[in-house]
């Protein structure tokens, strides 16, 4: 099998999106398209492969929560999509960036790659989410024997005063948020976040409720009546 360099498929993307209505570029990518091949199934053994492949390159990036979401997708595209294809897989570094990535999409090459493999394809990237989600819970586990009783007492009471800093409306808002950009918290149910939000709710009418309430002197402090 004959590799294609990533180099020349960056180069062949960005000479398309150069001017994509132009009828010259769009032959000449119809051109370079037809050199790719790409597979539709990929062998367990070499999912595993690839997955180690993916963890080793993720470790390195996860550290940036803010980034961690588009990082895994980006190295999924490298790591694992173009290795469907006879596209070299041995991509430097300086090639698995977001910029890169959102070139292949755009010129419409990812869809072109996803026509053959995307059903195996979404089943590796299930397989390399829960090979993530299995790591983390084992860091987690592993730190989790180091704290003592007064750092939970912490952890919890820190906990305790973010949660009642936040009302009701606010929580709903950062949910919202949540489910709008993370297509997986859709298909959550969503009684667990109802239910967190109606007890805020109550907590806080309870409060308002018992600052409405006039204070009635206690009977045994009240006047006693005068003899006449």
């Amino acid at each position: 099998m004959e590799y294609i360099e990533i180099v020349e498929v960056v180069r062949e993307c960005l000479n398309y999106l150069d001017d994509p209505t132009d009828d010259l570029k769009q032959r000449k990518f119809e051109e370079f398209k037809s050199k790719l091949m790409v597979i539709d199934y990929m062998p367990c053994y070499q999912k595993k492969l690839l997955i180690k492949r993916f963890y080793a390159d993720f470790s390195a990036l996860r550290e940036n929560v803010v980034n961690y979401a588009v990082d895994f997708d980006v190295l999924m595209v490298f790591d694992c999509l173009l290795a469907y294809t006879n596209i070299n897989p041995d991509i430097m570094a300086e090639f698995k960036a977001h910029d890169v990535a959102d070139v292949l999409y755009f010129s419409g090459l990812i869809d072109t790659i996803l026509e053959v493999c995307e059903a195996d394809y979404r089943r590796l990237e299930h397989m390399v989410d829960k090979a993530i989600t299995f790591d983390n819970l084992q860091q987690t586990l592993t730190i989790l024997p180091k704290f003592d009783n007064e750092d939970v007492r912490k952890l919890l009471k820190q906990f305790e005063e973010y949660k009642n800093s936040v009302g009701a409306d606010t929580l709903k808002e950062l949910s919202d948020i949540v489910n709008m950009n993370d297509p997986f918290m859709k298909h959550v149910d969503s009684e667990m976040q109802k239910s967190i939000i109606d007890g805020l709710r109550k907590a806080e009418d309870k409060t308002e409720d018992s600052e409405d309430v006039e204070v009635q002197p206690d009977k045994g402090d009240a006047e006693e009546p005068k003899e006449e």
